[in-house]
């Protein structure tokens, strides 16, 4: 009765939380990078370090400044591009994944029988 239960749960509810969780999967991925706020904020500057000048400074430190603060949003748009192109790759990887696991899950109750059939013929 129990091994009835289970394989109507695997080919019904199982197979469609199997399905389900890619999309988990990439939510969390694209969560845990946050590739979101690394968009939104793309030319912003690394670690929003910005140095400011006042009205009185002279021009060469001005100059100096402004050289810094682009330094830095040049520096912080490579990292947030790399970290998103990173994770596209990491999004596409746990897409395929998830989709060749939700295609083998129909096949996974028959491992055991398959197994025990490989250790058999190999004595």
């Amino acid at each position: 009765m129990g091994l009835a239960i289970f394989f109507k749960w695997w080919y019904t509810e199982g197979w469609v939380n199997a399905f389900a969780s890619i999309t988990k999967r990439l939510n969390t991925v694209a969560d845990d990078l946050s590739i979101p706020i690394l968009a939104r904020t793309l030319f912003e500057p690394w670690k929003q370090i910005k140095l400011n000048t006042g009205q009185n400074t002279p021009i060469d430190l001005k100059i100096h400044v402004l050289a810094e603060n682009l330094f830095s949003r040049f520096f912080g748009f490579f990292i947030r591009t790399f970290v998103i192109i990173f994770g596209f790759f990491a999004l596409i990887f746990v897409a395929i994944f998830g989709l060749v696991l939700a295609m083998v899950w129909p096949l996974i109750p028959l491992l055991p029988i398959v197994f025990l059939y490989m250790a058999a013929i190999s004595v």
